[in-house]
């Protein structure tokens, strides 16, 4: 299948066009296609492209100065020293790239880093005797990556790395991560393999619920996934959505607030307040009440 796309005052006239405004878009940070459902391939608009490019900061008037644009947000890009965040897996030192000047590419290169525990370490390289591993001319400057090592072995946690050169400084955190989550040690079975389920809080509903899982149905839940071996159990978030009328949208990802719990799972039943209110209890033994608690319990599908 082909696709045409329409000369307009915003769109893209040429194909060369379209490729450097979806790169722009890319050294933006913006997505340039995503994979639907059905595994097909899908693009924004021209027109979405530039009007969110321009919402980042990015001065366009429509296509008329793409190539300009782009220029310009390369040689900002290059400018900055480094990348505001580096990982280090296992604590294995990174080598991590320093943007500079060709210029300025046989200069030393004076590096600090502060980890979480305080502890200072510095020392200095000559970026000549370093490996390049990117060049780059940007708006007429010639630009190369050096990759400046970080001595020793760095503990786990958040670190904070600088480097100054020619009285030029920049700062980089580094997060020195574990490539596995956490997991406590067992002092009865050291060797214990754990796992644990997932499900929907709102899919778990049980004989007594009303229609939809809740918070009792999720400590029954885990009890029995204890009593089965299981050290944990996950669910979608549980925070308050907008199910009035309008707007109407239960996703938990879009919650009202993100402070408080999604009264919609409360268990009725178990509220201290309805021990003292007759006029409650009364209503809950209504016939229609306890007709429209059956229907429910019977639907396939959640009746917000």
């Amino acid at each position: 299948m082909s696709i045409q796309l329409r000369t307009t005052k915003t769109a893209a006239k040429s194909a060369g066009e379209l490729r450097q405004l979806r790169e722009l878009a890319r050294l933006c940070g913006i997505a340039t296609h995503y994979i639907d459902t059905e595994g097909r391939r899908k693009r924004p608009t021209p027109e979405g492209l530039l009007a969110i490019t321009r919402a980042l900061g990015v001065a366009l008037d429509g296509m008329k100065n793409i190539s300009t644009a782009l220029d310009e947000r390369r040689y900002v890009l290059w400018q900055q020293p480094m990348d505001p965040v580096a990982v280090a897996w296992e604590g294995k030192s990174p080598k991590i790239g320093v943007r500079v000047a060709a210029a300025k590419a046989n200069s030393g290169v004076a590096c600090e880093l502060v980890l979480e525990t305080g502890e200072v370490r510095r020392w200095s390289c000559d970026l000549h005797a370093l490996q390049s591993t990117e060049t780059a001319v940007v708006c007429g400057r010639e630009f190369v990556v050096k990759q400046v090592p970080v001595q020793g072995q760095l503990p786990l946690g958040y670190h904070r790395f600088t480097v100054e050169l020619r009285g030029q400084s920049a700062e980089a955190l580094i997060i020195s991560a574990p490539v596995r989550a956490f997991e406590a040690p067992s002092p009865h079975v050291p060797e214990r393999k754990t796992w644990g389920v997932f499900l929907p809080l709102y899919a778990l509903h049980s004989e007594r619920s009303w229609g939809s899982g809740d918070f009792t149905d999720l400590e029954a839940f885990l009890r029995w996934t204890s009593e089965l071996g299981g050290a944990a159990v996950a669910t979608l978030p549980l925070l308050p959505a907008f199910l009035d009328d309008k707007p109407f949208d239960p996703s938990p990802y879009n919650p009202v607030s993100r402070f408080f719990w999604n009264e919609f799972y409360v268990d009725i039943t178990r509220v201290p307040e309805l021990r003292h209110c007759a006029s409650a209890q009364a209503l809950l033994g209504y016939a229609e009440i306890r007709s429209e608690l059956a229907e429910l319990r019977k639907a396939r599908l959640v009746d917000y």
